[in-house]
């Protein structure tokens, strides 16, 4: 007879010993699964519902389906003669309505996601319901602004900070305004002026070649004027404008009121419409105030740089009321160290590092309030352009109205109404086309100058404020023409502050605001960039 099998005790607990530690394995392998906010999201509901808060709105919703579903937005706007509740409902059988912000509270309009293959029909659906005055695709803005291609844009934070792209989506400015540089000169052979000089005239030496033999003058000029997107060193405020070159200081900066006030007049008849006065004297001048009125009579801008002392005291001619007294800022949106301030500050301008025209066809840096006035006149130039925006006192009023507040809220003698804003200033104009870039032929380069290698604009190069130019930037004018018996007092361009002798650092705010200066392609770039990743996060909802 047969005995029948016995298990082995022992074996028996050895086979559950091992399906124990089987079992207790399994654990170790669910930890490679999504951390635990992604588990989270996993265990909410897949349903659909309306949110009743803006936090729940901006919580990602998982797919019903394991794969991701492409999303769309849809804008749906409720009858207001229709039930509220029923329509909310419906909305919420087609997908998730975001949560009640202005728009829903004003109009009665909301943002529906709903899968996107099913977008075209929702949206045909809901516009052939009672319940709903329209339903429409929730589509894209992008800001406009125009990005030059000139080579040394990265290194121009100033255009950057008065919004000078964004301004230049509507104007670069107009060919029939002129601006003039009543100064040391212009170098009318300047590539990045090529075309755009009016004859002028010299009151130094008495004749009609008003030549820059000190650099002042080209510098104001190029920040006033210089061409842009011609693919050539830098852009200036207006791309437009015409350049009109009046010499009344000499070959070191310096020149006499009564030639100072004859070149004013002088530029006022041949039909100059803004005035730049980057030149300044300590001492009241009747005949000086006289030719700023003479000028201002004729409908003519002025525009005056506040003096680089540092001091509570404008100089002549800004201190004058027909002339806009211009202060410097830096790189941070600070008034610059160096700007004199006062009462008589009108407007703000960057004056800190700004890179600019030098003669013989070169670039270079300069500070002061000499570079910050030309920007404000340049400004001037494209909205004396606009039609229907003829009037000095009109532009004056745009500028003012339109500039960043900066310091104590208000007007206040360091920065007057504020920093200029070039695209908030056009939008106070009357209503216009946006002008087309202008084409530019560029000459050939050649002569003196022409030897210089311009930094690349790329945004990620790092921006330094070093001249270019072959030349020495000229630096024999320290201090202002000492006080003398002479009559009329002598009449001088603004020193140019020395940053580094002061102790000054420079803001890095420069560097980072070239990041910001992409070109054209670079920015269509980001822009594609942007909806990618915008669709990708709709995707993970």
């Amino acid at each position: 007879m047969m005995m029948p099998f016995s298990f082995p005790k022992h074996l028996l607990t050895l086979l559950l010993v091992v399906f124990l530690l089987f079992v207790a394995s399994l654990p170790a392998a669910a930890d490679e699964t999504p951390p635990a906010s992604e588990t989270a999201s996993e265990t909410a509901s897949p349903t659909l519902e309306p949110s009743a808060t803006p936090e729940a709105s901006a919580t990602p919703e998982p797919s019903a389906t394991p794969t991701k579903q492409s999303l769309s937005e849809i804008v749906v706007r409720l009858n207001p003669g229709a039930n509220r509740q029923q329509g909310m409902r419906r909305l919420g059988n087609y997908g998730k309505v975001a949560a009640e912000n202005a728009l829903s509270q004003s109009l009665g309009a909301y943002v529906l996601q709903v899968p996107s293959e099913q977008a075209d029909g929702i949206i045909a659906e809901l516009n052939q319901s009672p319940d709903f005055l329209y339903a429409e695709p929730n589509h894209l803005l992008a800001a406009q602004e125009v990005i030059p291609n000139d080579p040394a844009w990265g290194l121009q934070y100033n255009m950057v900070a008065i919004r000078a792209p964004h301004g230049w989506a509507s104007s670069t400015g107009s060919s029939a305004v002129t601006i003039a540089i009543v100064d040391s000169g212009v170098d009318m052979t300047h590539p990045d002026l090529f075309g755009k000089i009016v004859a002028g005239h010299d009151f130094v030496n008495d004749d009609d070649n008003p030549v820059d033999d000190y650099g002042h003058g080209t510098h104001v000029a190029g920040l006033a004027a210089a061409f842009g997107n011609n693919g050539i060193g830098i852009a200036g405020t207006s791309w437009g404008a015409r350049i009109m070159p009046v010499k009344v200081l000499n070959n070191i900066g310096f020149g006499s009121y009564a030639d100072a006030a004859a070149g004013i007049i002088w530029a006022a008849d041949q039909g100059a419409r803004v005035i730049n006065l980057s030149l300044g004297g300590s001492a009241p001048s009747s005949v000086l105030e006289d030719a700023v009125n003479y000028a201002a009579a004729r409908g003519v801008l002025l525009v005056g740089a506040a003096g680089n002392n540092g001091s509570p005291s404008v100089l002549y001619p800004a201190a004058y009321p027909a002339v806009i007294a211009v202060s410097a800022t830096n790189s941070a949106n600070q008034r610059a160290i160096f700007s004199n301030y006062g009462p008589q500050i009108e407007l703000a301008a960057p004056g800190a590092g700004i890179y600019s025209l030098h003669t013989g066809g070169g670039y270079m840096t300069r500070n002061g309030t000499s570079m910050a006035a030309p920007q404000v006149s340049g400004l001037a130039a494209i909205l004396l352009g606009l039609p229907g925006n003829a009037s000095a006192s009109a532009v004056r009023s745009q500028m003012q109205a339109s500039a960043l507040d900066l310091g104590p809220a208000g007007w206040d003698n360091e920065y007057g109404f504020g920093l200029i804003q070039m695209d908030a200033a056009i939008l106070l104009a009357p209503t216009l086309t946006p002008t087309p870039l202008p084409a530019v032929e560029s000459p050939t380069p050649t002569g003196q100058g022409w030897g210089i290698t311009l930094p690349s604009a790329s945004p990620t190069s790092s921006p330094t404020f070093v001249p270019t130019s072959t030349s020495t930037p000229e630096t024999s004018v320290s201090t202002l023409a000492p006080e003398t018996t002479e009559t009329p007092t002598p009449l001088a361009a603004l020193p140019v502050p020395d940053i580094e002798a002061a102790g000054l650092e420079e803001s890095p705010l420069e560097r980072d605001n070239a990041l910001l200066c992409w070109g054209s392609s670079a920015l269509l770039a980001g822009i594609f960039l942007l909806l990618v990743m915008r669709k990708l996060k709709k995707e993970k909802r």
